[in-house]
């Protein structure tokens, strides 16, 4: 993100300087930013060959190219040493938190101080297919990650990530090309006409596709918990380990606060609170996890509405 902000301030000086002009302006809102800038100039609306064309598509192109050239040109090893020193590499205030992040897990990981899993979601429970077209792209991803490391209250530094892996990610075996008596056909078609191995091959790599938060080593349950609720409204996914939260994740960061505000443990307990405090709640409820920034700021709110009677 920090190489295409760089590279996109030589050619849309203006408007990049425009957007770090504003008086909201915040280094973790940057993939907004981007999102902002890239549909402005027609990205969705264009065809590939007319957004390539167009200066963020130019950039685009560009700073993939160079990352390109930069990988291919180190093997693993060199890959995060080259990454763990962009701490100087920025030219300016600006772009420079953004290397730095990518610097502390960089060495993070070659020190061995590892992100551990802390939920995950499988086939099972969601459609792969609309999660990764709804969340896979990296941008949407480091969006959320910034949002919910924000309402957690756990800074800028990176310490959630969430691994969204393509629906078609484990079919590979299934989909390789074999030579049959008809001609040259998919691996699971040509099974599936001599017998159910290939749909039974094609079905259970489907299975195997799972999402995933993982968050710094550093981050404490309470906070774990805040992520997970965050990620479960945001993104509309009863998360696994955290489902006791309730079957509704739109509600589940207001939910978490009236646990928190009131000490009621889940399930009837926080029901009964919700329903005895409806009237005061609605309007928190209806505002969903946009409404506020930060639990805390959540939790204030909800602490406001138990001293009315």
């Amino acid at each position: 993100m920090g190489l295409w902000w760089q590279a996109a301030r030589k050619v849309a000086k203006a408007k990049i300087e425009a957007v770090e002009a504003r008086t909201t302006f915040r280094i973790e809102d940057v993939p907004n930013y981007r999102a902002e800038l890239e549909k402005e100039a027609g990205k969705g609306k264009l065809g590939d060959e007319a957004w390539v064309a167009t200066r963020f598509g130019k950039v685009n192109t560009a700073v993939q190219e160079d990352m390109e050239k930069r990988l291919q040109a180190f093997g693993d090893e060199g890959v995060l040493t080259f990454l763990s020193a962009l701490d100087g590499a920025g030219e300016d205030a600006v772009v420079q938190p953004l290397f730095s992040s990518s610097a502390a897990l960089a060495r993070d990981l070659m020190d061995r101080r590892l992100f551990r899993m802390t939920d995950q979601v499988g086939a099972g429970d969601v459609s792969p297919k609309h999660v990764h077209e709804r969340y896979g792209n990296p941008f949407e991803r480091a969006r959320l990650e910034a949002e919910a490391q924000e309402f957690a209250g756990l800074g800028t530094e990176p310490k959630v990530l969430l691994w969204i892996p393509s629906h078609e990610m484990r079919l590979k075996l299934a989909e390789v090309l074999v030579q049959q008596e008809a001609g040259i056909a998919p691996f699971v078609n040509y099974e599936r006409s001599r017998s159910r191995r290939g749909s039974d091959i094609y079905d259970a790599h489907e299975r195997l596709w799972a999402a995933y938060i993982f968050v710094h080593r550093d981050v404490e349950p309470a906070q774990e918990k805040m992520v997970a609720a965050f990620l479960g409204s945001r993104m509309g996914i009863r998360w696994r380990r955290h489902s006791y939260f309730g079957g509704r994740p739109d509600q589940w960061p207001l939910r978490l606060a009236v646990a928190k505000v009131f000490r009621k443990s889940f399930k009837a307990p926080v029901e009964k609170e919700l329903n005895r405090r409806e009237g005061q709640l609605a309007n928190l409820a209806a505002r969903g996890p946009k409404g506020v920034r930060t639990f805390d700021e959540l939790c204030r709110e909800v602490e406001a509405s138990g001293r009315v009677p």
